[in-house]
């Protein structure tokens, strides 16, 4: 099999940035779920460490799998910013997560490798928008105000099913 002059150049612009993307991703992956599990089946089903590193690496082609797709992406992502010119990526951490496997754009954030800014000025709502300022409360660690039922932002309590789903 001949590998063509364009093929080459191309393997050999997106190699280094994709293995990047393969190990990246592969490390949010095994550290996100898959030491979780393992700790699981050793704690509470009394599987033995060599069997559950069994399981592991048997595990681990599953996971290249699944970060071929989002390597592929990254590594054209980086590789089509020109030299002297910078990626931003602007996103929202406290954002409800995508529908798949891991939280990239969360993740990258929590990792602490990236530079990142957190915007703190409230622009699209009233400052004193219950939304905002509950927000800000369970972003902290606190209750939200649930007493207001006249604002913005309310609680509505039902006791039963049938309450709920109306």
């Amino acid at each position: 099999m001949r590998i063509h002059i364009l093929d080459k150049y191309i393997f050999k612009e997106v190699f280094k940035t994709f293995i990047f993307g393969i190990c990246a991703f592969s490390a949010v992956f095994i550290g996100s779920g898959t030491l979780f599990r393992i700790a699981q089946y050793i704690t509470e089903y009394g599987a033995s460490v060599p069997s559950v590193l069994k399981i592991f690496v048997l595990s681990l082609p599953g996971v290249v799998i699944w970060t071929f797709p989002m390597s592929m992406l990254l590594s054209s992502l980086l590789k089509a910013i020109p030299k002297g010119k910078r990626l931003i990526l602007v996103g929202d951490p406290d954002q409800l997560p995508p529908v798949g496997p891991g939280f990239p754009f969360s993740d990258m954030l929590r990792s602490g490798v990236l530079p990142t800014v957190c915007l703190t000025e409230i622009f699209r709502q009233a400052q004193q928008s219950l939304i905002v300022m509950n927000a800000h409360r369970v972003n902290g660690g606190e209750m939200p105000d649930l007493k207001c039922v006249t604002s913005d932002f309310f609680f509505m309590r039902r006791s039963n099913e049938e309450g709920v789903c109306s």
